[in-house]
């Protein structure tokens, strides 16, 4: 199984990606970029989470409503809650920033993770 990698950035970055993958089933970890102070963790932590993704073709539309409804939700919240930047790391290297995406964008990075037959 390939691995989705994804960076969440902003000052509700960890809270954030363990929401992502609370809400979405996908199994992974979430670890600081680089090593963080409790101060950088509230001001701009970016977090990569690196998750294995399992599915088929209608789970991975679901999969990027889910994402698509996350980042709107998270990027939007008030100042402790917010991300600012997330992007999706697909197994190619592939990177797509989540801002102004789209749920067929998203589907192509996660289609990218799907085991060959």
């Amino acid at each position: 199984m390939e691995q989705l990698q994804i960076a969440v950035e902003g000052p509700g970055a960890l809270e954030a990606a363990r929401a992502l993958l609370d809400a979405t089933g996908l199994s992974g970890t979430c670890e600081p970029v680089e090593p963080v102070t409790r101060d950088l963790m509230t001001a701009a932590a970016v977090i990569g989470i690196v998750a294995g993704v399992i599915g088929s073709a209608a789970g991975t539309v679901a999969l990027a409503e889910q994402i698509r409804r996350w980042y709107r939700e998270w990027s939007e919240g008030g100042s402790e809650k917010r991300i600012d930047k997330v992007v999706l790391i697909g197994a190619k290297g592939e990177r797509l920033v989540l801002k102004n995406a789209t749920a067929d964008e998203i589907v192509k990075i996660l289609d990218g993770l799907a085991p060959k037959k």
